[in-house]
């Protein structure tokens, strides 16, 4: 954990076993082991108790893209609970340990199903293309395609929120115009 009390790659690890949330199948839960000093951390003390414990679990809604930490002390005859918000650098890391999961092509059919039952367009879209096509590289690299464009499109937005020119960097540009002038267009 950094001196600011921020976690890092070393204070945590993602389990592998993901749920969807049963009552209204909105958010992805899983338990995020904690290899930090969680009194530290959270001002806390289960130190002193060989009896408490805190467990950590994320719940990613994908329809809102937002991310909670939901934090239970556990103790031998009670529980408590508490929501963290974590950092962005920690939301990310959170994220990145979440790409690490193995494929299983059952709960990702699971998973889809019940976003799409919820009524996310891309998940019925990818649902339609792997029971029709069986193709689940075409499917996903479109997928990826339209988040990709998503994340310029706000990053854009963001810039001009910001009062920043769309620019190119000149390295780029540069490259651009070689390559025209290669295939005869007009550059610039």
């Amino acid at each position: 954990m950094k001196e600011n009390n921020e976690l890092t790659r070393d204070d945590i690890a993602i389990d592998h076993d993901m749920e969807v949330d049963c009552d209204e199948g909105r958010e992805i839960a899983v338990y995020i082991e904690t290899w930090f000093d969680v009194d530290r951390k959270f001002h806390i003390d289960t130190a002193s108790n060989d009896d408490t414990w805190l467990n950590m679990y994320g719940r990613y809604n994908p329809f809102d893209d937002t991310l909670r930490i939901e934090c239970e002390i556990s103790r031998q005859d009670s529980s408590s609970y508490f929501d963290y918000e974590p950092t962005k650098a920690e939301a990310q890391l959170i994220y990145l340990y979440g790409k690490e999961v193995e494929r299983d092509d059952e709960k990702a059919i699971a998973y889809l199903s019940a976003a799409a039952e919820h009524g996310n367009p891309y998940a019925e879209q990818l649902l339609h293309s792997i029971r029709s096509n069986l193709n689940w590289s075409a499917s996903l690299g479109a997928i990826r395609l339209l988040h990709h464009l998503s994340r310029m499109m706000q990053n854009r937005l963001d810039d001009e929120k910001k009062g920043k020119a769309g620019g190119i960097d000149r390295k780029l540009k540069r490259r651009i115009d070689e390559k025209k002038q290669a295939h005869g267009l007009k550059q610039g």
